[in-house]
């Protein structure tokens, strides 16, 4: 029988206290790499064992996480428990193997390394025996040939991702993360599909939905095309009307 290979998504919701990145929610999704069917999940919340600790209005509105949803969740030691298991079963899979925990950036990979340190657990050896966390943008294609010249590839929201790739973010749940879990597994699974050409028209897409950042970087044809056909910060520009764009660039 071949070898089946399964990938894992992982998402972290956390706060910022002092040096440490309180971890306040954990999401973890097994895919099959070859159907793209969801075979597994794993989520809990975490409450932080930081005397004081109080849920910031930002990462309320955010999240939609309270002091109350927290208040009786496993503490991180007890949440870990949980989370070998569900790795120790996905990884023992017959004839599987699984690629890596794929995250969106860097900040969720500190902020596991960050709680191992509070609370005086072994990360690195932990972190070499179980699947690694990979930031899924290391993967993206073309990375070398496309943007050495005159691009340099930026780190863009989830949220700003999917839209460009045309994905409907309704049907996800944002900053919860599970459903965030889920939303990177399709965002990854769209992107590695794209041709060299898409994916730069994909990129500068993002550039260009990243408005508050870059809408006075373009000309004025763009911006004025720009304003007639996107109503709100909500409508975007996708891969399917990138075309049309063009033509007043």
């Amino acid at each position: 029988m071949a070898m089946k290979t399964y990938e894992m998504y992982g998402d972290l919701e956390w706060q910022t206290e002092g040096s440490t990145k309180f971890i306040l929610s954990v999401g973890l999704a097994l895919y099959d790499k070859d159907t793209n069917e969801l075979k597994d999940t794993f989520f809990s919340y975490v409450a932080p064992q930081y005397t004081g600790f109080k849920v910031t209005d930002y990462i309320k509105n955010l999240t939609g996480i309270t002091d109350e949803t927290i208040r009786s969740a496993p503490t991180f030691n007890q949440m870990m428990q949980h989370f070998d298991k569900f790795l120790y079963k996905s990884v023992t899979i017959p004839d599987c193997s699984v690629m890596g925990i794929y995250t969106k950036g860097s900040g969720d990979t500190h902020a596991l390394h960050s709680n191992f340190r509070f609370y005086s657990r072994d990360y690195k050896s932990r972190l070499c025996c179980n699947p690694v966390f990979v930031d899924v943008e290391s993967l993206y294609p073309f990375n070398d040939t496309t943007l050495s010249t005159n691009m340099h590839l930026k780190p863009f929201r989830l949220e700003t991702e999917a839209k460009a790739l045309g994905i409907d973010v309704s049907k996800y749940t944002l900053h919860d993360s599970l459903s965030d879990c889920k939303l990177l597994h399709d965002v990854h699974t769209k992107i590695r599909e794209l041709s060299e050409e898409d994916f730069k028209k994909f990129y500068e897409l993002c550039l260009i939905q990243r408005t508050r950042l870059n809408f006075n970087e373009l000309n004025e044809e763009q911006k004025a095309y720009y304003l007639k056909n996107m109503e709100n910060d909500e409508s975007v520009m996708t891969l399917d009307n990138y075309k049309q764009f063009r033509i007043v660039k």
